[in-house]
């Protein structure tokens, strides 16, 4: 019985795994920061940074959720992701002269590549470190060299290693389980849309 249980264990650990992409990280021009959950990403692009790893960190611009002019009405004030990685980041030592943000707004991974890749364009930078989730990483790097495949720049990986997921125990926690299961799903269906 204990040996079943093993076997189970170390084949729901490569299906996290599975989702995992990391490469060789050296210095780069920009640390890519993608939105989603903000401040294990950003704790990771900080400690890029102050390793000396990336010149600069490029934000997404993110949109606003729903209602958010009603809301602001109402005289409460949110911050966007963007706002909040770039607080973050500040409060980490990334001076604001160091942050940019994409021009375009991004409603996901596909939005972040094709606002990202204008910007690099524009910046003439020839090498990027994607900085986003474990789970979401292997998604994330393919979703990126697809869209920036005739751009002559070097794109590496570093998931965070602040992440909320436990990969290695992911299928105790409920809604581990879920993002794992969209994630896969995620992964299939950019697999075939891109």
């Amino acid at each position: 019985m204990l040996q079943v249980k093993s076997l189970i264990r170390r084949f729901l650990v490569r299906i996290g795994n599975f989702l995992i992409r990391q490469t060789v990280i050296e210095p780069a021009d920009y640390i890519v920061l993608l939105n989603g959950s903000v401040y294990d990403r950003a704790r990771e692009a900080a400690d890029l940074y102050s390793n000396k790893l990336g010149k600069k960190i490029l934000l997404q611009q993110s949109c606003s959720p729903c209602g958010y002019d009603d809301i602001r009405k109402l005289g409460i004030v949110l911050l966007n992701d963007c706002q909040i990685n770039a607080a973050i980041l500040n409060k980490l030592g990334v001076p604001q002269s160091d942050l940019e943000t994409t021009k375009k707004k991004s409603f996901g991974t596909y939005d972040e590549a094709l606002a990202t890749r204008d910007h690099l364009k524009e910046a003439s930078a020839r090498s990027i470190i994607l900085v986003t989730s474990c789970f979401h990483s292997k998604r994330a790097y393919y979703i990126f060299r697809k869209v920036l495949g005739d751009l002559p720049v070097k794109l590496m990986c570093q998931p965070t290693r602040y992440d909320h997921i436990d990969m290695s125990n992911w299928w105790t926690v409920g809604w581990q389980r879920k993002w794992i299961f969209w994630e896969y799903l995620k992964l299939v269906y950019y697999t075939i849309r891109y």
